[in-house]
């Protein structure tokens, strides 16, 4: 689906839902398959990528399981001909039968049961995801949401907003002249930055709620020239 259409924030969900560990990989900025299945003893540096710690350890504060989740966002950025191809583990791990002997490259002999993995792939685009790989994955298309649902969108986000700054005193309601304000004007991704902004202008003030002027953008002063 197109950015800013709530992909990302229905993975994190997800995760709480489901109360799995997760690990998130922005592929965009992957370089090579290794944050996946590890680097190679042939490396000094070798270590464990973030399947196996995941499988083996669990993730921020939730217990190893089977079936962690597994988020690779931005799928269709991954950099095309690098000599160390970012989604080749892919191969292996997205295919049932060859991720139930899946084998860390840096603990060569030791196979773990990757199969149960879940896998949330996000892109904005299909044509530059390799089919192979397309044909692994059920494909969802996540159409933008219209006004009504960005109007409950909005409202969910300021709460998670003000929950995440773990403020329990804080009001997690929004008037409703603010979201019919931020409809149409602002995107998903922009309104919680704004709203972060909100939270903390209100508590600059002592107050525990939010006002239309703290969503407002702060105006850049020009400094005078010199005049020379």
């Amino acid at each position: 689906g197109p950015p800013g259409c709530g992909k990302s924030f229905f993975s994190s969900s997800l995760t709480d839902v489901l109360k799995t560990p997760k690990f998130q990989i922005d592929m965009s900025a992957a370089s090579m398959g290794a944050v996946l299945d590890g680097l190679s003893i042939y490396w000094g540096n070798s270590a464990p990528g973030l399947v196996f710690k995941t499988l083996a350890w669990g993730r921020a504060g939730w217990p190893a399981t089977a079936n962690p989740i597994g988020v690779l966002d931005e799928l269709d950025k991954v950099a095309v001909g690098q000599r160390y191809d970012p989604l080749a583990p892919l191969h292996t791990l997205l295919e049932v039968e060859s991720a139930k002997h899946f084998e860390d490259q840096s603990l060569p002999g030791i196979s773990v049961d990757a199969s149960h993995i879940r896998w949330v792939c996000c892109a904005n685009d299909l044509a530059s995801i390799p089919k192979q790989l397309l044909s692994r994955l059920h494909v969802v298309q996540v159409e933008p949401p219209t006004a009504a649902e960005i109007y409950k969108l909005f409202e969910r986000v300021f709460a998670v907003v003000v929950s995440e700054m773990l403020l329990p005193e804080f009001e997690k309601g929004v008037s409703k002249s603010i979201l019919t304000y931020a409809v149409g004007k602002m995107s998903v991704r922009e309104f919680k930055t704004r709203a972060g902004i909100a939270v903390g202008r209100a508590l600059v003030e002592n107050r525990h709620c939010v006002q239309a002027g703290d969503f407002e953008v702060a105006k850049i002063q020009s400094r005078p020239t010199m005049g020379f």
